[in-house]
């Protein structure tokens, strides 16, 4: 038996396929007939681009707009899963028939016909055994070199997962010489596939998502296969890259069919470097330390970027966009050096390319900050239209925000890039449209630019210089690398008839608000205050005169009745300041001080953050409780502030007003960031190291379905809501009057005295919900040591009420929940107390 191999035996139980999500049925991959199935997403989780236009009132647009595309929901680092299983619910499921998927399996190629004298035997219980059995005879019959295994590692979690998910595939395909003690790692699986077992709620998930991570994990492919094994038989996916559409097949067990695919698939496995599934660019190998890097080609020659590593990857059925770094790269092209490789398929027929935005900014030579282009290289053999694989590579290589170590670095880097957003607005047209977490990168050592670039750039000038110029006398010193202009756009060339303007761009969880709904954001009260303009300071009146008195400090104004100026609405850099305000929100929340106790993001903040525009107004509004480290309290009235500059959409506001203009919300956040530096400038707290592996926690809170992506996260969000309408925890220790402990059973359980209607609110029982005889002296005997739970009773949906016995971590827990809750109170209460 080969290492990690555990056949699968007929003694599992297994259930047919039969919620599968949208309108599936448990015997509609039986029918021969090609159909189209779209399965029936949940509720929009947070983050996501609103479906349903809102309403614009009298804002007028200055530009066409193509159909808006519905972002990928944002989500935490933490939580990563669910972007698989979300762009897995977007996608549409095609049915083919068996012959039309042993086709599609061919890919260009040919497959031989299945010899007569294989007969399989394929059985549920035994698939492993039986898939094994067929490989190691298309091996020896047909020459191939190395033997393809069939694994079943229900147990067991693949390294090198792209988006380091905890997934465990049920079945991996991989060569025998790439397998490891724990398996095949990611990169290195030729097919995934899973079971549908007892209490395997929606198999059809899983596999989706499996899809999805394997090609993310593959940018050496262009299209993959994967498998579902069911009680009625194998149903095969085909999967490509840029495309949401997927093909399948159910092929039942006994059937000649079956037999058919199987034999095509395991032969395509063999042979498939002959087949238009493969980006022949890439050569995949392992480096010293075992990690998986690829070999570059270019133009068909042999390898010439040597051993990049791919650290990112993302949407394989849109863009589908991998990048590669290697810092020690002594590689040339064109005459300029590469370290960074990023390949994307990207749509034809947009109005400029990445290229196009790279040649604006460095026309007149290289802007400082601005990631400079080795080569930009397009292939057009892709399986579908629409789109062509743009290869571009990077001079220079940079780390993620993220990764900056002291609050005094990341300020100075987002002072910065405010300050180079501008300048590319003013010198050069161009917005960048997507600034995210993701974009904007810096490197260890700051570039100082030479005396003519200084002369050529003399209206651009950073942090550093401002200040302690000193210290650092060149005023285009920087550590700012800011890369993907991909969403660019260069303002001052027309717009043909061919070529239409989304409006919609940008990153979920760092869009900016107005962006994200489409349309300026409307005041919630009739009377509205307009934040003062802050004052500069004199190192900074001193560089930018012109700038000052664009904008002269100002005192806060009230408006009333907000009516639509007479101005065309579009995404422009007032939006890029407010995207870079959500990449200092996001640092802060999961800066963790090292040396110092551990404390988690305020629950409240982190679900506004992660929310649609409505909930993070509310952050806007002020709800950041837990938002930063108590390490770092000092720098929350500047997150305030600068919060305050973005309460009112400037499209409200008269013409006249300085306010209403583009560069105020990025000239008001420099100002107020360039105060902090000066007034903190010795702290501890500005140079405190943080520890980027180990981001701060959020805090527990009872899960939502809304805010819950992964099936068993979602499973739990309704079992958890459901508990949360049964029960509530006691918060005072101290005995009540009849009327409190009548009040509290209604919300808690049923007590001794009380009938079913009585302890339970009537909008909250749903007829198969059941309590047992005596339930309730249970309850109240043990309610502080044990929690109320229910659980199914039959299949038709019944449930009945239980006592499961806490555990000691789980009372500890509640008594930290209660102490929380408490405090909670008190500060809104106090809160109040100030509002009043």
């Amino acid at each position: 038996m080969e290492p990690g191999w555990q056949p699968d035996g007929s003694n599992q139980g297994a259930v047919g396929l039969k919620k599968w999500g949208g309108n599936l049925g448990g015997d509609v991959f039986g029918v021969s007939k090609l159909c189209s199935v779209s399965l029936t997403p949940p509720p929009p989780p947070p983050g996501e681009l609103r479906k349903t236009p809102p309403d614009r009132g009298n804002c007028q647009y200055t530009h066409k707009s193509s159909p808006r595309r519905t972002a990928i929901p944002y989500h935490a680092e933490k939580i990563r899963d669910e972007i698989a299983w979300t762009n897995a619910m977007n996608l549409t499921i095609r049915m083919k028939t068996a012959t039309e998927m042993r086709k599609a399996l061919a890919a260009g190629g040919k497959i031989p016909s299945k010899p007569q004298a294989l007969q399989l035997e394929l059985n549920f219980g035994t698939f492993t055994q039986d898939s094994n059995k067929l490989s190691e005879f298309v091996h020896k019959n047909y020459g191939f070199p190395e033997l393809i295994l069939f694994l079943y590692t229900e147990s067991v979690r693949p390294a090198e997962n792209p988006v380091a998910s905890q997934c465990r595939p049920d079945y991996v395909v991989v060569l025998k010489p790439n397998l490891t003690e724990r398996g095949a790692p990611w990169p290195w699986m030729e097919v995934v596939g899973e079971k549908a077992s007892k209490g395997d709620k929606d198999p059809l998930q899983k596999t989706l998502s499996y899809l999805h991570y394997w090609l993310l994990a593959r940018p050496e492919r262009k299209a993959d296969a994967a498998f579902l094994v069911s009680s009625e038989g194998v149903t095969f996916f085909i999967a490509y890259q840029g495309n949401r559409e997927v093909q399948c097949t159910l092929a039942k067990w006994g059937s000649p069919e079956l037999q058919r695919l199987m034999f095509a698939l395991v032969y395509r496995l063999y042979h498939s470097e002959s087949c238009n599934w493969v980006n022949h660019e890439y050569v995949k190998k392992k480096d010293g330390n075992g990690d998986t890097v690829f070999d570059i080609r270019l133009n068909g020659r042999s390898p010439l970027l040597k051993d990049f590593k791919p650290v990112y990857s993302r949407t394989p059925f849109d863009t589908r966009t991998h990048i590669f770094v290697n810092p020690q790269s002594e590689a040339v092209v064109e005459g300029k050096p590469v370290t960074v490789v990023k390949d994307e398929l990207a749509r034809t027929g947009t109005r400029f390319t990445e290229k196009d935005v790279y040649e604006r900014i460095h026309e007149n030579g290289p802007v400082p900050g601005v990631a400079q282009p080795s080569f930009h290289h397009v292939i057009k053999d892709t399986l579908h239209g629409s789109r062509e694989r743009r290869l571009t590579g990077l001079q220079e290589h940079g780390y993620g925000i993220m990764m900056a170590k002291t609050l005094r670095q990341v300020l100075e880097i987002m002072f910065d890039v405010l300050e180079l957003l501008r300048y590319l607005y003013v010198k050069y047209r161009v917005l960048h449209r997507d600034i995210s977490r993701g974009n904007i990168m810096f490197v260890e050592t700051p570039t100082i630019p030479s005396k003519s670039e200084v002369e050529e750039h003399k209206d651009l000038c950073f942090a550093r210089h401002l200040v302690n110029p000193l210290k650092h006398p060149n005023p285009l010193e920087t550590s700012v690398l800011l890369v993907d202009f991909n969403n660019g756009e260069i303002l001052d060339e027309l717009q043909d008839d061919g070529h239409e303007r989304t409006i919609c761009t940008g990153t979920p969880g760092f869009v900016a608000r107005a962006v994200q709904k489409g349309a300026p954001l409307v005041p919630l009260k009739r009377h509205f205050i307009v934040e003062d303009i802050p004052d500069a300071p004199p190192a900074y009146q001193g560089r930018h005169p012109e700038r000052y008195n664009k904008f002269p400090p100002v005192e806060p104004k009230v408006y009333s009745s907000p009516k639509a100026v007479e101005q065309g609405w579009r995404h422009d850099l007032d939006h890029e300041a407010e995207s870079v305000f959500w990449v200092l929100v996001y640092w802060l929340m999961a800066a963790s001080p090292v040396n110092l106790p551990e404390e988690g993001i305020g629950k409240g903040a982190f679900t506004n953050f992660t929310g649609d525009h409505d909930e993070r107004d509310d952050l806007i509004s002020g709800k950041m409780k837990g938002l930063a480290h108590s390490h770092f309290k000092a720098v929350m009235p500047l997150i305030k502030s600068m919060a305050g500059i973005l309460q009112t959409d400037r499209f409200w506001l008269p013409k006249d007003d300085p306010r209403n203009h583009p560069e105020y919300a990025g000239e008001a956040f420099q100002r107020l960031v360039l105060h902090f530096l000066g007034q903190h400038h010795d702290d501890e707290f500005m140079d405190h190291a943080i520890d980027p592996k180990n981001p701060r926690f959020v805090e527990m809170r009872p899960q939502v379905v809304t805010i819950s992506c992964t099936p068993s996260q979602l499973d739990s969000a309704k079992q958890s809501e459901h508990q949360r309408k049964k029960r509530k925890l006691d918060l005072d220790a101290q005995p009540r009057d009849d009327d409190q402990l009548k009040k509290q059973r209604v919300d808690e359980g049923p007590g001794p005295s009380e009938k079913k209607e009585e302890f339970v609110r009537e909008e909250d029982l749903e007829p198969e919900k059941a309590f047992p005889d005596g339930f309730e002296a249970k309850w109240t005997a043990g309610k502080e040591t044990h929690r109320l739970c229910f659980k199914e009773v039959d299949g038709l949906g019944q449930v009945e009420a239980e006592l499961v016995e806490l555990l000691p971590e789980e009372v500890a827990e509640r008594d930290k929940a209660r102490e929380a809750m408490v405090e909670q109170e008190a500060d809104e209460s106090e809160e109040e107390g100030e509002l009043s």
